[in-house]
């Protein structure tokens, strides 16, 4: 947490408590009491009205008039932001702590007792496989070149090609499916890319700009994908039987599937989507639940994938 950030924890501490000591201030922000008496220091430096009386306390009226903010307007606020896959982070960790901070310094006074009477049961966890030792730099330089629109270049590590040097116009780092991935033109291949983050390396900075292409947007360019793969739209038709019927009827997984009931309570799924790799993974979990009906080649891959899983587990006869 930033000096800034602390300062406003420190006085939406004060605020919030009838008094609290200079031990529990320490054990709330995560410093020492030391530190916490430099920063009340320069709190009365700048005239916030910070007094001691068996505790700190702040004189009535000194803040600005409050958000007006519900409680569930204020639990729906934190709940995104810690449950958001910026929080992984370390750099937007500290500014997702500081702006929590500012807004509780600052919510309605009948906020923070209303919370005292209720318990905090909603959560958000987005499963991130992102390294984020990794990526944490790695965005901090990206998102410079996409708000300067600089062209970058940097090493690749392509799970299909190899890893080769890229050159290219990043456009915007996005999170998708459990990942975070940079979106932008590849200058060699003439076409706009999705690259995962943590493969990303030595990424440096060239002399040259580029002109964003404003009708590029993370919704259009993943309107078709399954997850994260882009491609010519493919129309696919599966049918579910038995509990793989029962969850697909309870859910949404594309923005465009269609789902129709047949007399013999199996589920006939229809949807189109960018290519087969991701799509057939998604099947294969369904096991003997879920027939691919179109188009043939997404049937053979599934085929495929089924018949290389079995050769692994050959079956032994006894003895």
């Amino acid at each position: 947490m930033s000096k800034s950030g602390r300062l406003l924890a420190i006085l939406n501490l004060i605020r919030t408590h009838r008094s609290i000591t200079s031990k529990r201030l320490a054990q709330k922000c995560g410093v020492s009491e030391r530190t916490i008496f430099r920063d009340l220091s320069a709190l009365c430096e700048v005239g916030a009205p910070v007094y001691f009386d068996n505790g700190y306390k702040l004189l009535p009226g000194f803040f600005l008039p409050p958000i007006n903010l519900s409680v569930d307007e204020y639990l729906t606020f934190k709940v995104a932001l810690l449950g958001s896959p910026l929080k992984s982070l370390k750099s937007q960790s500290a500014n997702i702590h500081s702006l929590i901070a500012k807004i509780d310094a600052a919510v309605n006074s009948h906020v923070p007792e209303q919370l005292k009477r209720r318990r905090h049961t909603q959560q958000i966890s987005v499963r991130n496989t992102t390294d984020n030792r990794v990526a944490d730099l790695t965005i901090r330089l990206l998102q410079k070149a996409v708000d300067n629109h600089n062209v970058v270049t940097f090493r690749y590590a392509s799970v299909s090609s190899g890893t080769a040097q890229r050159e290219v116009n990043p456009y915007f780092i996005v999170f998708r499916g459990r990942a975070w991935y940079l979106l932008a033109y590849c200058r060699k291949h003439r076409e706009m890319r999705t690259f995962r983050i943590d493969r990303i390396s030595r990424v440096s900075f060239t002399d040259r700009q580029f002109e964003a292409d404003p009708s590029v947007s993370p919704d259009s360019y993943f309107a078709s994908s399954w997850e994260v793969y882009t491609g010519t739209p493919v129309s696919v038709k599966i049918l579910f039987r038995g509990k793989a019927a029962a969850v697909i009827s309870t859910g949404k997984r594309h923005p465009d599937e269609i789902v129709k009931r047949r007399p013999d309570k199996t589920l006939e799924y229809t949807v189109s989507v960018a290519g087969i790799e991701e799509i057939s993974r998604w099947v294969v979990g369904f096991g003997g639940e879920a027939t691919v009906l179109e188009p043939p080649e997404l049937a053979a891959r599934v085929r495929k994938m089924v018949t290389g899983t079995l050769a692994n587990y050959p079956v032994r006869r006894s003895k």
